[in-house]
């Protein structure tokens, strides 16, 4: 209902009804901005490259301990702040979205 009110999705990669690669295209349909980390027991040599390529910001092999699950989405959330365009008074796009987050939450 409200897509701006996440900033990160943590998906295991192997669902019932669908895989997080589809489950990551239907949220980039939504918002294309968003980053990913996809987790999985199961891999082989391509499927990072391939997660990679269509955009996942992260992927981790189960079991996945809780320490490199922090170090992940910190890594993957500073570079996304690292590739966020300034805008022309020079106030990163990020900070704005964050202002309106919390005004809005204040509102609510």
């Amino acid at each position: 209902a409200d897509p701006d009110k996440f900033d990160l999705v943590i998906s295991d990669r192997g669902m019932p009804d669908m895989t997080g690669e589809q489950l990551a295209r239907e949220i980039y349909a939504i918002k294309p901005d968003i980053p990913i980390i996809l987790c999985t027991g199961f891999c082989n040599d391509n499927d990072e490259l391939l997660a990679k390529a269509m955009g996942i910001k992260g992927f981790l092999i189960k079991p996945v301990a809780m320490a490199d699950l922090a170090a992940t989405v910190r890594k993957v959330l500073d570079k996304v702040a690292e590739e966020v365009p300034a805008d022309a008074s020079g106030q990163a796009q990020t900070a704005i979205r964050l202002e309106r987050q919390l005004k809005d939450r204040n509102n609510g």
